[in-house]
C-alpha cells in the first residue's frame, strides 16, 4: 500500500464525509478511496467511535445521524477548506480597517478572517485560543481574551 502524506485529521473529515454520503461503507473500500492500510482505517474509526460520530460495525462502519454529533474543530477547520480561506480573505479585505476593534467566534471559517488580517493596528476581543494564538504572533494587534 503505498504510504500518504494527508493528516489523520484530513483522514477522520475524509471518513466523515464519506460516511455521511453513503451512510455506510466497509473498511476495504474506505482504505482503497483513502489510498490507506486498513488497519489505519481501523484506527481513525475507533477515535471517531470514540467521539460518537460513527457506529463501527463488522468489517465497516455507519454515520451516526445525531444533531448532536458536531465533528471536533480540527476535523471541521478541513472541511471546505478552500471557502473558508476565501472568505476568510475577503472579509479582511472588504472590511477591517486601521484600529478596529474585532469580536472574532470560535469558529473555523472566523479563524481564517484572523488568518488574513491585514498588518495593522486592530483590537481584537475573542474566547477563542485558535484565534488568539494567531492573534499573539503580531506585535500590532492588541488581544483581549473573554472567559467561558
Amino acid at each position: 500500500m503505498k504510504k500518504s502524506r494527508q493528516t489523520a485529521s484530513d483522514r477522520h473529515a475524509q471518513l466523515i464525509e464519506l460516511l455521511k454520503r453513503r451512510g455506510y461503507c466497509s473498511v476495504v473500500e474506505m482504505s482503497q478511496l483513502l489510498n490507506v492500510s486498513q488497519m489505519t482505517i481501523r484506527r481513525d474509526l475507533h477515535i471517531l467511535h470514540e467521539k460518537q460520530i460513527v457506529e463501527v460495525t463488522y468489517g465497516g462502519a455507519r454515520f451516526i445521524a445525531s444533531k448532536q454529533s458536531e465533528p471536533d474543530f480540527d476535523i471541521r477547520t478541513h472541511e471546505h477548506l478552500a471557502e473558508k480561506q476565501a472568505i476568510g480573505k475577503l472579509a479582511a479585505k472588504l472590511f477591517i480597517e486601521e484600529r478596529d476593534v474585532i469580536g472574532i467566534d470560535s469558529g473555523s471559517t472566523t479563524l481564517e478572517i484572523v488568518r488574513n488580517l491585514p498588518n495593522i493596528p486592530l483590537t481584537i476581543v475573542t474566547h477563542s485560543l485558535a484565534a488568539a494564538n494567531v492573534v499573539a504572533q503580531n506585535r500590532r494587534y492588541s488581544l483581549i481574551m473573554l472567559g467561558g
